[in-house]
């Protein structure tokens, strides 16, 4: 009596189980309808797209207003764009084509303006003529790591904009390919990368600021493009000429001579800080980064802020290599 009544529950379920399977099976089979019937509705909407200019479709993050605006189409720039915008703060993320054609390079940024500036705008033709600051991070970071300084700078510029360099953050991370093995087809990666993310938001000239790597792209990006930056700011900049003591010395300690030739010995054979994150692990990952922010920016003490710093920077060091 008890195996038949084994048998009898193993049949049961043998048969929800089929018709379970039948219903998932049906069910794929809908949802893969739905995403050809999508992707065919979006190949209908990029054919339509085309034309002698960009269409950029800015949403606001409250509400439902929105505009749709065309520019002229620049040289580096052949695909859609969109951005969004607030009133106080925002996050715009820009998709930009560059080569191969067949490629969506997605650049991101902050945004921040604040009330005083948005009403001063509209009263003051002025003050629509200022340019907006941007800011360029340094190696190993992201656009976030200003996050204590966009709000009071705000307070001083129209408009702040926090970049995402190509290969970093939240923007694209292609492969990182040059023509030649010169400094100058290496800087081509993000200083073209910044000037298709200005011209994508029609930014006519900036206020450039650039922080340790951010400074020395901030330098090579003027060299190439000067009519477009009225100001140049240099945050402890990286490719400043070494300073020396009057006896001819390096100004440098034995330890930093030390650590300076262990890392470039490891960047010579291709390990990066981010490929030894991603080679230890997890747990050695996060507590590099840990001792990371410890020594570099003792000024952090609320250890919830502690914690989402250390977040940010040990997964942008763990997404797919590029910009390093």
């Amino acid at each position: 009596s008890g195996r038949g009544t084994r048998q009898q529950r193993q049949q049961r379920q043998q048969q929800q189980h089929g018709e379970d399977n039948a219903i998932m099976a049906k069910a794929s089979g809908s949802q893969d309808g739905a995403r050809k019937e999508n992707a065919q509705q979006e190949g209908n909407n990029n054919n339509k797209a085309g034309g002698d200019g960009i269409d950029i479709q800015r949403s606001a993050s409250r509400g439902s207003r929105g505009e749709n605006r065309k520019l002229p189409r620049p040289s580096s720039v052949t695909n859609s764009i969109e951005s969004g915008t607030s009133r106080s703060a925002a996050t715009s993320t820009n998709s930009v084509h560059t080569k191969p054609q067949d490629e969506t390079i997605h650049i991101h940024a902050v945004r921040v303006t604040s009330p005083r500036h948005e009403h001063l705008e509209e009263s003051s033709s002025s003050s629509r003529s200022q340019p907006p600051l941007v800011l360029l991070h340094g190696y190993a970071n992201g656009a976030l790591y200003f996050y204590r300084n966009l709000h009071g700078l705000s307070r001083h510029f129209p408009t702040v904009y926090s970049v995402d360099m190509l290969g970093w953050g939240l923007s694209s991370r292609p492969e990182f390919v040059t023509r030649d093995d010169s400094v100058e087809a290496a800087e081509d990666f993000f200083v073209e990368g910044l000037e298709a993310w200005r011209k994508a938001n029609g930014i006519d000239t900036m206020i450039l600021g650039g922080h340790s790597l951010g400074g020395y792209i901030s330098v090579a990006y003027c060299e190439r493009y000067p009519d477009r930056v009225s100001k140049l700011l240099l945050l402890s900049p990286v490719g400043v000429q070494e300073m020396s003591d009057p006896a001819g010395g390096s100004s440098r300690s034995t330890a930093q001579k030390v650590a300076y030739g262990v890392a470039k010995s490891f960047f010579d054979n291709g390990w990066t800080p981010g490929a030894l994150i991603r080679t230890v692990g997890e747990w050695k990952g996060r507590i590099g980064v840990e001792r990371y922010v410890d020594n570099r920016l003792p000024v952090v003490k609320c250890p919830q802020e502690r914690t989402a710093l250390i977040e940010y920077l040990y997964n942008n060091a763990v997404l797919p290599p590029s910009g390093e």
